[in-house]
C-alpha cells in the first residue's frame, strides 16, 4: 500500500469510529451483554476460564463453545472491568478491521472494486451498529475477514503453513454463532478447488494439523448431538396461512421457512447497504442478487456463487424463528457485489 491508501485507511477509520461512538451513547449495562459482562467479572475474580460459551436463542439446552468469553474476557481485562470502555474497545477493533476489509478485498477483487467497498463497509449503518457492541454474533464479521486473509495467503500466495490457522479460524467462528459452521464447507471447498492439482505437493503435517484443529474447535458440540436436530427444526407447527405471512412479510414466523429465509438473505444485503430491510428493499436485493450470480464471471466467481447458494441451501432446512443477524454469515458479500457493480459501470463511464 502507499501513502494514499493509508491516507484513504485513517480516514475511514477516523469517521467509522466517530460513527461507533455516537451509536453508544445511549447505551446502557443490560440484556445478554449485562449476563456475559457479569461472568465475566466472576470468573476473573474467581481465576477461571470460560468452559462453555452463551446458549443458543432456539434453544437453551445448547451451548456454544467458549471461544468468544476467552474474547470477551480480554476485553474485560483491557477495560479493567468498564463496560464502557469494553464497548470502545470493540468500537476501535471494529473499526480497524477496515484495512483487514481493503486488504482482502484488493487481493481478490483489485484497487478499484476495494476501494468502493470499502467506503460502502466503513459508512455502512448496520455494520456500524453491531459493531459498536460486544455480542457473540456481532464478532463474526471481524472472524470472517481474518478468515480470509488466511484463506488468501493458502490458496494465493501457497503459504501453506497458513492451512491450519484457516481451519482453526472456521471452528472457532461456530463459537460466535452456530450458523458459522454453513462456512466451512464454502472453504473447504475452495481450498480443495483452488489447490487440487497442488494438494499432493502440501506438508502431510499441515493437512493433519488442519484436520485436528478443525475438529478439536468443534470438539464443544459432539457431546450435544442429540440437541442439534431440535435447535435446526420446530416440532411446533403454526396454522399457515400465506396471506397472513404477506401482510407480515415473513418477519421471525415459522410458517414458509423457506420463503421467509429467502427472503432474510435479501434483507442482510439491504440492512448492510443502506440500513432498511423493509419487505420491498429486501426484494429488490433478492433481484440483485440473483441478476449476478448470472453476470458475474470475474475471477472470483465461484467463490462468490458458493458463498451464496451453500448457506442458503442449508439455511432451507431451518424452519425455527430467525432473526437478521443469523445472516451474518453473508457479510462481506453486500459490499463486494456493490463494489464490483459500481466499479464496472464508472469504469465504462471514463
Amino acid at each position: 500500500m502507499n501513502r494514499k491508501h493509508y491516507f484513504f485507511l485513517g480516514l475511514l477509520i477516523c469517521l467509522s469510529f466517530i460513527i461507533k461512538i455516537f451509536n453508544l451513547l445511549p447505551v446502557t449495562l443490560g440484556g445478554d451483554f449485562e449476563r456475559d459482562w457479569q461472568l465475566m467479572e466472576k470468573l476473573v475474580d474467581q481465576g477461571q476460564l470460560p468452559q462453555i460459551g452463551p446458549s443458543a436463542s432456539v434453544n437453551d439446552s445448547f451451548y456454544l463453545g467458549p471461544g468468544y468469553y476467552y474474547f470477551l474476557e480480554v476485553i474485560y481485562l483491557l477495560s479493567a472491568g468498564n463496560f464502557q470502555v469494553g464497548m470502545l474497545i470493540f468500537s476501535l477493533l471494529g473499526s480497524l478491521s477496515i484495512i483487514l476489509f481493503f486488504s482482502v478485498t484488493h487481493r481478490l477483487f483489485g484497487k478499484n472494486v476495494a476501494v468502493i467497498s470499502t467506503v460502502l463497509y466503513s459508512l455502512s449503518p448496520y455494520l456500524n451498529s453491531i459493531l459498536s457492541f460486544p455480542w457473540n454474533p456481532y464478532i463474526l464479521p471481524l472472524m470472517t475477514l481474518l478468515t480470509l486473509w488466511f484463506y488468501i495467503r493458502v490458496v494465493e500466495d501457497k503459504k501453506f503453513e497458513y492451512l491450519p490457522w484457516l481451519s482453526c479460524n472456521l471452528g472457532l467462528m461456530t463459537h460466535s454463532h452456530a450458523t458459522a459452521i454453513f462456512l466451512i464447507p464454502i472453504f473447504v471447498w475452495g481450498v480443495l478447488f483452488k489447490l487440487k492439482s497442488k494438494i499432493s505437493s502440501v506438508n502431510p503435517l499441515y493437512i493433519l494439523s488442519a484436520v485436528l484443529g478443525l475438529l478439536l474447535t468443534l470438539t464443544p458440540y459432539f457431546s450435544q448431538l442429540s440437541q442439534i436436530a431440535p435447535t435446526i427444526t420446530s416440532t411446533h407447527r403454526e396454522e399457515c396461512n400465506f396471506e397472513d405471512w404477506l401482510n407480515t412479510h415473513g418477519n421471525g414466523e415459522e410458517c414458509f421457512h423457506y420463503l421467509r429465509n429467502t427472503l432474510f438473505v435479501g434483507r442482510i444485503f439491504s440492512s448492510s447497504i443502506i440500513g432498511k430491510k423493509e419487505f420491498v428493499l429486501a426484494t429488490i436485493s433478492l433481484l440483485i442478487i440473483a441478476s449476478f450470480l448470472i453476470w458475474y464471471r470475474g475471477k472470483q466467481r465461484y467463490l462468490l456463487r458458493a458463498w451464496l447458494l451453500i448457506p442458503w441451501s442449508l439455511f432451507m432446512l431451518y424452519s425455527k424463528n430467525v432473526y437478521l443477524h443469523y445472516f451474518l454469515i453473508f457479510l462481506p458479500l453486500p459490499f463486494w457485489m456493490m463494489g464490483i457493480g459500481l466499479a464496472k459501470i464508472l469504469a465504462k463511464k471514463e
